[in-house]
């Protein structure tokens, strides 16, 4: 599988086409990765024939086959002008729909809070990411494209996961964790739509695999969401523990569990005769149970 990828920046930082031809090439998927991009870009300069990367577009195009295209815009266009959006994300798909007709937006995300971009428009991190995944969204719909919500998961992120920096110092750009986030969107988006699972769940179908075999940001984005403090803590977090307590006895139902990925492996393992007590005297070393996590969970 071919994936051409078009934009600016966003595109380029930490060469996320290559982070995201990685993440595939270890899921046993066949996946060569091209891009085109210039700092800056808006996505009508590449219809545009005087713009030299219109013309590199077309080179591409001549000498390559591609399956699908993903089509990334400048980080506030579609927010400010969304017409001049919709016009390039329009022309680029007659351009390129003779050659293939599947294409992905890939959806930005809103600058980090204390942006002088944020000041300037009187936005807020979340309000524009909304504003963002809005005009994303209109804009597939107008071609029949599907939607890469990277800007939506990098805010579920950036709110709950304080600790994980996924912005470059700019308080734009996206830092390496950030470019990771957004390959395994990516990745989740094209290959969930296409019907070629990331997982088989069940104890039927599952084939398991070695924690070698597991790709870094996979297991990154586990521990980020189920237990970000997993290597700091001896099985059992603490503070995580009396935080969902304390929210659960004033009433919250939303507060949250307090097991944690040890915890949650332990359960999944003991058979019905094991008593629960014995998680505490298991002698399993951190990589084994981020194995049994995502072999099991």
């Amino acid at each position: 599988m071919n994936i051409l990828f078009i934009g600016n920046s966003y595109t380029y930082y930490n060469d996320l086409p290559a982070l995201f031809e990685i993440l595939a090439n270890e899921n046993e998927k066949d996946v060569v990765s091209s891009s085109v991009t210039f700092g800056g870009a808006k996505l009508y300069q590449f219809v545009d024939e005087e713009n030299e990367y219109s013309a590199k577009l077309d080179q591409l195009l001549k000498d390559n086959k591609y399956d699908i295209c993903i089509l990334q815009e400048q980080s506030i266009l579609p927010i400010v002008n969304y017409s001049m959006f919709l016009g390039g994300v329009k022309k680029l798909n007659i351009k390129i729909s003779e050659m293939l007709n599947n294409f992905i937006l890939y959806e930005t995300w809103g600058r980090k809070t204390g942006s002088e971009t944020l000041e300037e428009y009187g936005w807020t991190n979340e309000s524009m990411t909304k504003l963002l995944a809005e005009a994303y969204e209109n804009a597939a719909k107008e071609i029949g494209a599907d939607v890469a919500h990277v800007g939506q998961n990098f805010h579920k992120v950036y709110k709950a996961h304080a600790e994980i920096e996924l912005y470059n110092e700019d308080k734009t750009h996206p830092s390496y964790k950030g470019s990771c986030l957004a390959a395994l969107t990516l990745y989740k988006t094209i290959f969930d739509s296409k019907k070629n699972l990331i997982a088989t769940l069940g104890t039927e179908q599952r084939e398991k695999v070695t924690y070698d075999e597991l790709p870094q940001v996979l297991i990154d984005a586990i521990i980020a969401t189920e237990d970000s403090r997993f290597y700091e803590h001896n099985g059992v977090d603490m503070a995580r523990f009396l935080k969902a307590s304390f929210l659960q006895l004033l009433g919250q139902s939303g507060a949250g569990g307090a097991s944690t990925l040890t915890m949650q492996v332990v359960k999944n393992n003991l058979t019905d005769t094991e008593s629960w007590s014995d998680w505490a005297t298991v002698n399993v070393n951190k990589s084994a149970i981020s194995n049994l996590t995502l072999n099991v969970g």
